[in-house]
Formats: C-alpha cells, sequence, structure tokens
C-alpha cells in the first residue's frame, strides 16, 4: 500500500512536470528571443540553460553583481574557466520559473544592457 501511494503521487508529479514542460519550452523560447533581440550572444543555444556571452572580461562582474542586486541569480564564469573575452552569465530557466519571473529576467537585462553598451 505505501508504495502504491508513492506511486500514484509519482505520477501526479509526473504529469504536472509534463504540464509545465510545455509552459518551459515557450517561455525559453520567449527568453532566448527578447535577449538576442536586445543584442545579447546566447551563444546560439536553444536550451534552458542560457550563455549570455560578455566579451569584456573586465566588464563582467560588475555586470553580474547587478543582476544580483536586481534579484537574478546567475553565477559569472571567467578566465580561467572560459577562453579570455568570452566571459559569460550563466542563466538557468527551469519549471518554477512563474511567468514573472522570465519577465523580470528580460527587464533586468534591459535595463543592465546600458553597463555594457556604453563601455565599448
Amino acid at each position: 500500500a505505501h508504495r502504491r501511494g508513492w506511486r500514484t503521487g509519482e505520477v501526479g508529479a509526473q504529469e504536472r512536470l509534463a504540464d509545465r514542460r510545455g509552459w518551459r519550452t515557450g517561455e525559453v523560447e520567449r527568453a532566448l528571443r527578447e535577449l538576442a533581440g536586445m543584442g545579447y550572444n546566447t551563444a546560439q543555444t536553444k536550451s534552458q540553460i542560457i550563455p549570455i556571452i560578455i566579451e569584456r572580461d573586465d566588464l563582467a562582474a560588475g555586470f553580474a553583481k547587478s543582476l544580483f542586486d536586481n534579484h537574478i541569480l546567475a553565477p559569472l564564469i571567467r578566465p580561467p574557466s572560459v577562453p579570455k573575452g568570452t566571459s559569460r552569465i550563466r542563466v538557468s530557466l527551469c519549471a518554477d520559473h512563474e511567468e514573472g519571473d522570465i519577465g523580470n529576467l528580460i527587464k533586468a537585462f534591459a535595463d543592465l544592457k546600458s553597463l555594457l553598451i556604453d563601455k565599448k
């Protein structure tokens, strides 16, 4: 009986996850489209893990901190982990993110774009 109850719960969880996967695909596509439209280099990914390439390594840490200050947790990956000139912000979208979360992410990247453009 205990195992059957667990399996029933698991099936319900799988169904909910399947519902969220369809939503996630659309939101990943939306985020990629919006970020590319703002001129961000997403390395042509189609994945929910989105690398935002920041060619100026000297600006990448400040950009990542500004995202964090805007409640966006997206780790910075920089040399020597990646080649010079390819620092990146690692955005990871998941099924737990709501539409508002994606909107906040897009808004933060839009608001912070000037940190990169004005200093090139």
